[in-house]
This record gives structure tokens, sequence and C-alpha cells, in this order.
């Protein structure tokens, strides 16, 4: 039946799309567009996103914004695929530098307030900072902490904050925050920078107590690092100059 052809193109081309070969893919998916007749909405509006994704990979980025505005209009519900789909349309506005096109699709993705809405939060943020707006950002960063506290880009959001207060010379907010992040990440990577930041930072404030203590914690802690012989170092030249 031709409606059952027409599917197994469609699934070809998921199948092409799952083994990068996302030239081909496209082929497929525009074979199914043009020739679906029977077939329900849904796996329409599926076929331009898979197409637009595929476009994305490729790097086609004027084209995959456009086959992602397609499956907008197709696909009505709010889903986690529509919040996608604003967000891979900002992240093609965004690597062009259309910062403030970008943005628009970002506040959309953040609206759903389902899975990606977090990672739209997080680009709204770095726009900000690209646009040294960093009280926007700082703002920002904390609603992402707050409201998803189990995101994926948790610890990034933490980074960025801790750097964002830095900039701002706002040095009391930093130390809290770099605090925050190795409570939550203990493990990282991030963590072992932060340790090594708030030694600089108590430092600073001419807290030389704590400033030993962070340097003997990261050494303590993370000996092989690379980070802890930079706090050696750090710790040696405080002992110096305590006698």
């Amino acid at each position: 039946a031709p409606e059952y052809r027409t599917r197994a193109i469609y699934w070809l081309g998921e199948c092409c799309y799952r083994k990068d070969a996302y030239n081909e893919a496209v082929k497929c998916y525009d074979r199914f567009i043009s020739e679906a007749i029977t077939t329900d909405d849904l796996t329409m509006a599926l076929a331009h996103y898979s197409k637009a994704y595929c476009l994305f990979e490729l790097r086609e980025y004027d084209k995959a914004l456009t086959i992602f505005d397609r499956f907008i209009k197709l696909q009505s519900n709010s889903t986690p695929l529509l919040t996608d789909a604003h967000n891979r349309i900002g992240d093609c506005y965004f690597v062009s530098r259309q910062y403030s096109t970008a943005l628009k699709y970002y506040k959309k993705a953040a609206e759903y307030k389902v899975s990606g809405s977090d990672y739209a939060i997080l680009q709204q943020a770095i726009i900000a900072g690209v646009n040294k707006k960093n009280k926007d950002k700082a703002k920002l960063l904390n609603k992402l902490i707050k409201d998803y506290p189990q995101s994926e880009y948790n610890e990034e959001a933490f980074n960025e904050l801790g750097q964002t207060y830095l900039t701002m010379n706002k040095a009391k907010e930093a130390i809290n925050t770099y605090r925050q992040l190795m409570d939550r990440h203990p493990h990282s990577v991030s963590a072992r920078k932060a340790m090594l930041q708030l030694g600089a930072l108590y430092y600073n404030r001419n807290d030389i107590d704590n400033s030993i203590d962070a340097y003997k914690t990261l050494i303590q802690q993370h000996p092989s690092s690379s980070e802890a012989r930079i706090a050696a170092d750090d710790l040696k030249s405080i002992y110096i100059e305590l006698n």
C-alpha cells in the first residue's frame, strides 16, 4: 500500500539519522514529506523535526531554522519537542551572533517550563554576559539554580555565576557561590577550581586563615591535580610573607 511505502521511507530516514548519515536522511525525509498523503499529522511534524536536526548537524543553520519553524507550526501542543525546536532555532541565530533574535526563541523555550527550559535560561544568561549586562546574567543564573536544581547545567550555572560576581567585584557573593558549587559537585573539576578561587578571594580580603584553609583543603583532597600545584605555590608565598 502507498501509505506503508511512505512510512518505510520515513523510518529509513530515521535509520540514516541514527547512523549520522545526515545527507541521506534529509533525502528520505524530503521524499516522505513530498509523497505522504494519508499519514498522520504527528509523523509529518516529526519528519520536519528530524530533517531540521540533520541540517543543524550539517551546520546548515539557515535551512535548519526554517524547517524547525515549520515544525512549530505543525506541532501545536506544548511538548518538550516544541521547547527543543525553539532552543535549536535560538542556537542557529546564536552561532551567527544574532543575539537579539536568538534571545526571543530562548525566552519562548523557557516559558514551557519543561525539559530544555533550563538550557534556554542558561543561554539567555550567556547572551546577557556577551552584552555586558552582568546584573541580568546573575539574575538568570540564580533563577536556573533555584528553579532547576537537578539540571545537567547546574554545575555550569554555578561556575558562570561565580565568574560573574567576580566581574562585578562582588567578592562575598562569589565566595558563597563557589562554596555552594563545592557542596553540590564536590568531585568535579569545577570544585577544584572553586577552591583555588576561594583561596585567592580570601587572600585578597586579607582573610589569611581562610585562604590557607582553602589551599590546604584543595591540596589534601586533590593532591595530584594541577590546581593543587598552583595552591601549593600560593601557600608557599603566603608562608613566606608570614615568615
